[in-house]
């Protein structure tokens, strides 16, 4: 026989269940707080992908689950959530959690919270990946537009097609003064 307290652990230890690819399925999560649970890993993660899923539809109107990975030393960061309308998902996780040499450091954590709070962290989220992206099309154009400019130096045409000619090692010299200008400047990109 069971008593109320033991029932109920058990209930809140098995609500979730956690696949990693190449491991075997988790679902010792443990309840730390009223309303968080944790899942310690206790091998290397060698990917960057887990699926969670809810083994329950029983969560509090308005109320879903933040998903957060915490590698310690370096604090927690939202990855996600989960509610009854969205039962299971698969989650990137971040870079510094992937292939560890501390396995134990690394915990993947929940936390029961309202679904507007969640939304908040979503747009938080997208936020930082859409700026993250500009970044990355930023550096990319300044870097084509660096290109172009060396490459356009060295260009001539052909008198008779009208095509452009360049020397077949203009990309090495522009990559020679690439990394010339980069480790002079650390900035040139920016």
């Amino acid at each position: 026989n069971r008593d109320d307290n033991s029932t109920s652990d058990t209930r809140t230890e098995n609500m979730f269940g956690c696949v990693v690819p190449g491991y075997p399925p988790q679902s010792g999560f443990q309840q730390i707080e009223q309303t968080k649970w944790i899942l310690p890993f206790a091998v290397p993660l060698k990917t960057d992908k887990l699926t969670l899923f809810l083994t329950t539809q029983d969560i509090p109107q308005g109320h879903g689950f933040g998903v957060y990975m915490t590698k310690e030393g370096e604090g927690t960061e939202y990855i996600g959530f989960l509610t009854a309308e969205k039962p299971s998902d698969i989650f990137t996780l971040p870079p510094n959690c992937v292939n560890n040499e501390n396995p134990r450091a690394l915990c993947l954590g929940l936390s029961l919270e309202p679904i507007d709070n969640l939304k908040n962290l979503e747009e938080g989220e997208g936020q930082k990946q859409f700026n993250y992206l500009s970044k990355k099309v930023d550096l990319c154009r300044k870097i084509g537009e660096d290109l172009q400019n060396f490459a356009s130096s060295f260009a001539q045409t052909d008198p008779n097609s009208g095509a452009v000619l360049l020397p077949g090692d203009v990309f090495q010299k522009w990559m020679q003064r690439l990394e010339a200008k980069l480790s002079k400047d650390k900035g040139f990109l920016d």
